[in-house]
């Protein structure tokens, strides 16, 4: 019996990978994101964090694009603790979509991977990083490919 296409917000995915304060748990039958909670055990998975060299590499690298100030707030994160991140994105709205662009290739990425572990490869991804994933294939699409 062939299975239904799922919506996946990639987005949200993304967020729980780069969180490294607050755990997040993927709700295995609704196919969602649960933050902070992980409801009834027996249907949920926690989502693992990126490895934290990684991130470490991509937030020092989008620090080296950001103007002086900005890049001192980035830099004063990196030494006291990177799960403070996601925290310096709220507070600073001009720095989101800027993160977003530098990372949400690697963001998404790293979220397809996750979901392959999981063994979901058919869904439809949604959210702002859901242009770098091909709707086809679930894959991470490269230049300009087109749906």
């Amino acid at each position: 019996m062939p299975r239904t296409m799922v919506s996946i917000n990639i987005d949200r995915l993304a967020d729980a990978l780069v969180d490294l304060k607050t755990p997040h748990y993927w709700d295995v039958k609704k196919h969602k994101v649960l933050a902070g909670e992980d409801g009834e055990s027996t249907r949920t998975v926690l989502i693992d964090t990126l490895n934290t060299r990684k991130l470490r590499k991509l937030v020092t690298d989008f620090s080296k694009l950001l103007d002086t100030t900005d890049a001192k707030s980035v830099q004063e994160i990196i030494k006291t603790g990177l799960d403070k991140f996601p925290k310096l994105l709220e507070k600073s709205p001009k720095l989101e979509p800027m993160w977003m662009k530098f990372a949400g290739q690697e963001l998404a990425k790293a979220a397809v991977s996750w979901l392959e572990l999981q063994g979901i490869e058919k869904y439809f991804p949604t959210g702002n990083l859901a242009k770098h994933i091909s709707k086809r294939t679930g894959k991470i699409r490269h230049g300009d490919e087109e749906e």
